[in-house]
């Protein structure tokens, strides 16, 4: 598994390199004092999850972490000496939060659970492949999915892509809420939203996609707070990292 390490004080950055290095079936592929070190580094060395600092001198790592897309950047672990920015932290799919001062234990629990994700996503590649030789279920144009499918019983039930108002995360698992009926299928959702296209389905939170043709419309509450209500009559919250592009798409020049 291949980890890159964020952070900007070089004591700290050689301690994490070093615990990293020291767990199994790891390799440390790079380390960087900065955000923008880092952001050009990944071009380089295609890791797998990186684990970032959030309070650095300029470009924290939230914001490293942020302007980066979903769908493409690297698995995160922050680690930090400050416990307020864990919200922020699983708003942006964190797999894990590390406090310092860190040890080799919590260092190699916190592998544990990005090895899990990886592991986990590397199968549902396989699944995907498998999806591809089906190319009916894709566009000519862009090779997105145009339906989704999973066995019920004795059954093959299809949903149509169209007809799905939202897909929410379930553990191992993605939900899709189509016309009342809720389909339970195989995907995480990083490897769902590699299929779907952005310009329908954007996200609303970490563990939530909301199609914006049945957003009916957003309660504005108050400290950040928004709630999406669906044609169907679903209402999903709206996390405030995610509040800006799904506001874009929904057409809110604002």
């Amino acid at each position: 598994m291949r980890l890159i390490v964020v952070e900007d004080e070089p004591i700290a950055r050689e301690g994490l390199c070093a615990l990293l290095a020291a767990e199994p079936r790891v390799d440390v592929v790079g380390a960087f004092a900065s955000a923008d070190a880092a952001r050009h580094g990944l071009r380089d060395t295609l890791p797998d999850a990186m684990f970032v600092d959030v309070e650095m001198p300029g470009e924290g790592g939230m914001d490293l972490v942020r302007s980066m897309p979903a769908i493409s950047r690297p698995h995160v672990v922050f680690v930090t000496a400050h416990e307020n920015y864990a919200a922020e932290a699983f708003d942006v799919q964190a797999i894990d939060y590390v406090l310092k001062p860190i040890d080799d234990q919590r260092i190699a629990q916190a592998v544990d659970r990005v090895r899990r994700v990886v592991e986990m996503n590397a199968r549902d590649r396989t699944n995907l492949a498998l999806m591809d030789r089906k190319a009916d279920d894709y566009s000519d144009d862009d090779r997105r999915l145009k339906r989704i499918s999973a066995r019920v019983g004795d059954k093959l039930v299809v949903m149509k892509l169209g007809d799905v108002s939202w897909i929410e995360a379930d553990g191992d698992y993605m939900r899709v809420h189509s016309k009342g009926r809720v389909l339970l299928v195989r995907m995480t959702m990083r490897e769902l939203e590699l299929r779907l296209d952005p310009t329908v389905f954007v996200r609303a939170h970490r563990s939530a996609v909301v199609n914006v043709d049945f957003v009916a419309s957003v309660d504005l509450l108050p400290h950040g707070e928004h709630v999406a209500t669906l044609s169907d009559g679903a209402r999903v919250r709206i996390g405030r990292s995610y509040k800006p592009p799904l506001f874009a798409a929904l057409g809110d020049g604002t």
